[in-house]
């Protein structure tokens, strides 16, 4: 509710100011999570044991022509961002493959300044974005003395910034704030009534929630980072 309210003042506040046009954009994204460890070597096998994932954004768009070389473009953008985990060994008569995928849907609010140099736009700015829904799903494929085994769980993500240091687990349940900022920025070529943009989103908000009285919680911090490519159709004005 607080991202409408923002983009609905942003509307009425430039209306009068600038010539407003409105598009929508979809495209994919790609994405995954900048690790910051305060144990450097735990960083870097977690940087090697994880990769990015695909998913999509869609949404909607309203760009203020401030002069035929600048304008501001915000708009409202449902955006899928996570990443994965794979972990594998092999050890005397045990060997096993793990496989995790974490899925996070977002309700985003972009800014940008766009530069256009005839057909081409450079944008960047901030951006806003509140967590909706998720799930990490994880599978397990072991074998010990040849005996096979195989283990599937999915978790849903509730989203918290803190939890109190006596809470108790709930089964199936993944914790994660919900608030997610940062800054982005891109480039785009124009097409008549099209353009096709590629951009890149650098999140400066820790995606951890926080266990009260945790000491530790500023020794591990994981940052979203999304490549997009989409394609935005502004409509006549």
């Amino acid at each position: 509710m607080f991202l409408l309210q923002l983009l609905l003042l942003s509307l009425i506040s430039f209306r009068g100011l600038a010539q407003v046009r409105l598009g929508v954009q979809a495209g994919g994204t790609y994405s995954d999570f900048r690790h910051v460890q305060a144990d450097r070597e735990n960083e870097k096998a977690l940087r090697k044991a994880t990769s990015p994932i695909p998913g999509f954004s869609i949404g909607v768009l309203a760009g203020y022509q401030l002069s035929k070389a600048f304008s501001l473009q915000t708009g409202l953008n449902w955006t899928n961002k996570g990443e994965r985990y794979e972990d594998k060994g092999k050890d005397m008569n045990v060997a096993f493959e793990y496989d995790q995928k974490t899925s996070v849907h977002f309700l985003e609010v972009p800014v940008q300044a766009a530069c256009h140099i005839r057909k081409f736009q450079v944008v960047a700015g901030p951006y806003i974005g509140i967590g909706m829904l998720g799930h990490r799903k994880s599978e397990f494929n072991g074998t010990v003395n040849g005996v096979s085994e195989t283990n599937e769980e999915r978790l849903r993500i509730k989203f918290r910034n803190t939890l109190p240091a006596d809470f108790a687990p709930e089964n199936g349940i993944l914790y994660q704030r919900r608030l997610d900022y940062g800054l982005n920025g891109g480039i785009g070529y124009q097409a008549g009534p099209a353009l096709l943009r590629a951009t890149y989103a650098w999140g400066l908000a820790n995606s951890r929630t926080r266990l009260e009285g945790d000491e530790t919680y500023k020794d591990f911090k994981s940052f979203y980072r999304v490549i997009g490519l989409s394609v935005v159709y502004w409509f006549k004005e």
